[in-house]
């Protein structure tokens, strides 16, 4: 199936109806890497621990957006770490503003970890944020750095997914685009939203360790 094809699909259906057609029919968008009825759910979020922000940059208006997913840690009943997608915020705007955007959110959540994609306009926006006192700032990887390829980081962040630790809400403004994008990927026209993701999810017990060792500075 085409990627034009795909979005006349996404059109002529609701996307909750289009996730109902995936689960039925895994391979539907040619990849069959995640079953998004094998994703674990949430209805009332428990009280977190620890609060995670996760930016894939964008740098121009009329380029792909900067998404932020938004995170929230707790414990399950066996102890288990559990993170729950809480927000996505998608905006389309230049680099100035986006290191705006990112304060402006980290102000309002006070995050204990904030994930910046380490490629491309993330690192000047990293480094510019770093200047600024923003000491939890991470690039959760294997090793600190971002090299590997989507696919790779998608398959990593999937054993997570089935799992049960990442939960995703029964019910939100932004679910059935997360939903969409999981169950086309890697078959996508913008990746913006699977990237922010897996950039946290794929290396998920070293963001849970830089997240507790609270770098986040008091003065902000």
């Amino acid at each position: 199936m085409t990627q034009e094809q795909l979005e006349r699909l996404k059109r002529e259906i609701s996307p909750h109806a289009f996730a109902s057609q995936y689960q039925q029919r895994p391979v539907l968008g040619g990849s069959g890497m995640c079953s998004i009825d094998r994703l674990a759910r949430y209805d009332k979020p428990p009280k977190f621990e620890l609060i995670m922000h996760s930016w894939d940059i964008g740098a121009t208006l009329e380029g792909n957006p900067s998404v932020c997913t938004k995170w929230g840690v707790a414990a399950d009943p066996a102890g288990r770490d559990n993170i729950y997608l809480t927000d996505v915020v998608r905006l389309k705007l230049e680099l100035p503003d986006v290191r705006a955007a990112i304060k402006a959110h980290d102000k309002l959540d006070k995050p204990d970890l904030i994930v910046i994609d380490h490629r491309g306009a993330g690192i000047g926006v990293e480094q510019d944020l770093r200047k600024a006192g923003y000491r939890h700032l991470y690039a959760a990887s294997k090793d600190g750095t971002s090299n590997d390829s989507k696919i790779d980081r998608f398959g990593r962040a999937l054993l997570y997914m089935y799992d049960g630790v990442v939960k995703y809400p029964v019910s939100a403004p932004f679910l059935d685009d997360v939903l969409y994008a999981l169950a086309t990927f890697p078959e996508l026209k913008e990746f913006d939203l699977i990237d922010s993701i897996t950039q946290l999810v794929a290396y998920l017990p070293n963001a849970l360790k830089f997240a507790r060792q609270k770098h986040r500075p008091t003065n902000l």
